[in-house]
């Protein structure tokens, strides 16, 4: 099988794009930079994407680092049915071009894909979590649910739904992007795609022989939106199970005993609905589960759940309380706007990019560690981030968390330490370097002199006073380097 090139090999080779692309259009592409001033990719684990600007479009160029990722004919496919089937406002046009791109002596297709402004999901739902937008976390869970429902209504399987994969934009509306994995009736029958979807979104038994079809979204969706309906009704849960690569659920909580920190967090949320859909994902996590309905059939409430209806018991292994209702209070999302009872409102758009302070590169299998924002004041005793496996530190929704114990207050800088290493460095070269730099010029031109009139001694004299003044010169400038070091490295006692 021939190796694709790699995402430093597409980086290299995009420097200069009218060598590298043997499309008209795009050997025109100006791209995002890097810190080294380099095209910047952003690496997943079948492609590397780069932000390209041509005319006064903007676009995502994917150039793939394996050859069984996808194809021109899956694509060709997905544009068609997407514009017959009125998917335009959730999936981004596409377009495939074959050979589009030389690198290492080959060329290699290019997927060119409209650029959306916005966040991925899992950076706008810590965004929302750190101002406390409850309203809007939970008009986003209803959003969510009715993506899913229009995805599912038009026979289309995103096939990988996750938090990278998701887009808010400027509009504070979900976009897709990233439809290796994608599902229509006309690829039906053909080789189900090699990748098999984030495993922190998919079912555990699901790989890229099964669970590949109409209902391949199910589970996924329904992580999704119990997720963000959870965080809706508390907040608070965000930090503790929120790793960077999830939203809340991870694929070890997808098997039994159901016993996790992450059950035990959204069980315990104030919220019958909230309890009600976690019952229904654990019944989904069953080791021979098949998705074989849609999302809204699979979260309906049973004939006893509904109003009028008798209590169902409680989810096996769920915190039992004290004081359980003797019925369920159910609770009917609507798919368009908010949670109900709250009053009408927008979602907030994505921060943008200029409010940024920096960024890294998209981590694990296909992403980014996140965009940070600066972070508000919190109220309370800040939290500090988790360590270890799974850590989140550093992340931008998170309060800065200062040093364990009160630093006592040192004396005030006296001296070379009251002002600036920079212009104690350039004061001390004034007064010590000059007069030492005359001297040594003073000795050395008795040098020559000496020399020439055939007194060798005063030769030497001269000469070893030169070789004198230069290591005085150096002992001198390491001093003054230590002083300005110690000046500027505030003390730990």
């Amino acid at each position: 099988m021939t190796e694709f090139p790699s995402a430093t090999d597409y980086q290299q080779a995009l420097q200069n794009p009218a060598l590298a692309f043997t499309h008209p259009g795009m050997q025109q592409a100006t791209f995002t930079k890097d810190s080294w001033g380099l095209p910047e990719p952003v690496t997943g684990s079948s492609a590397a994407v780069f932000q390209g600007t041509i005319g006064a479009d903007c676009y995502a160029l994917r150039c793939y680092t394996r050859a069984d990722a996808s194809s021109r004919e899956r694509y060709e496919a997905l544009d068609r049915y997407v514009a017959t089937h009125g998917l335009t406002d959730y999936v981004a046009n596409v377009a495939w071009f074959e050979d589009a791109v030389r690198v290492r002596h080959a060329t290699w297709p290019v997927l060119r894909m409209q650029w959306i402004e916005g966040r991925i999901l899992d950076e706008y739902v810590g965004y929302l979590v750190e101002k406390r937008n409850i309203t809007a976390l939970g008009m986003l869970a209803a959003q969510w649910r009715e993506l899913v429902k229009t995805l599912q209504d038009a026979q289309f399987a995103h096939g990988d739904l996750q938090h990278r994969n998701v887009l808010v934009d400027q509009g504070a509306r979900l976009r897709l992007v990233d439809f290796d994995s994608v599902w229509m009736p006309t690829l039906d029958g053909q080789p189900p795609p090699t990748e098999s979807g984030h495993d922190n979104f998919q079912h555990p038994s699901r790989n890229g022989t099964s669970g590949w079809g109409r209902w391949t979204d199910t589970f996924s969706g329904l992580v999704i939106y119990l997720s963000l309906l959870a965080l809706a009704s508390d907040p608070g849960i965000w930090l503790p199970l929120n790793t960077g690569e999830n939203l809340l659920f991870e694929k070890k909580d997808y098997v039994p005993p159901f016993e996790t920190n992450a059950w035990k967090h959204v069980f315990n949320v104030p919220d019958p609905e909230v309890t009600r859909l976690a019952g229904k994902l654990r019944e989904c996590c069953a080791p021979g589960w098949v998705a074989s309905q849609s999302l809204e059939d699979a979260i309906a409430p049973t004939w006893w759940q509904r109003p009028g209806g008798t209590a169902a018991p409680a989810p096996a292994g769920s915190p039992a309380s004290s004081s359980a209702p003797e019925a369920p209070t159910w609770r009917y999302v609507p798919t368009q706007g908010g949670l109900p009872g709250t009053p009408a409102a927008s979602m907030p758009p994505p921060p943008s990019t200029e409010t940024f302070t920096g960024a890294a590169s998209f981590r694990g299998p296909g992403t980014s560690e996140g965009i940070r924002l600066p972070s508000a004041p919190a109220s309370g005793p800040p939290r500090r981030a988790a360590s270890g496996s799974g850590s989140r530190q550093g992340k931008w929704w998170e309060p800065t968390v200062p040093p364990a114990g009160p630093r006592p207050a040192g004396p005030p800088a006296r001296g070379i330490g009251a002002v600036s290493p920079h212009w104690a460095m350039a004061v001390w070269s004034v007064i010590l370097f000059w007069p030492l730099g005359i001297l040594a010029v003073m000795y050395a031109n008795q040098v020559k002199p000496s020399v020439a009139s055939g007194n060798l001694a005063a030769a030497q004299k001269a000469s070893s006073r030169v070789t004198v003044m230069f290591w005085i010169s150096v002992a001198i400038a390491v001093v003054i380097a230590l002083a300005i070091i110690g000046a500027a490295t505030p003390s730990s006692g």
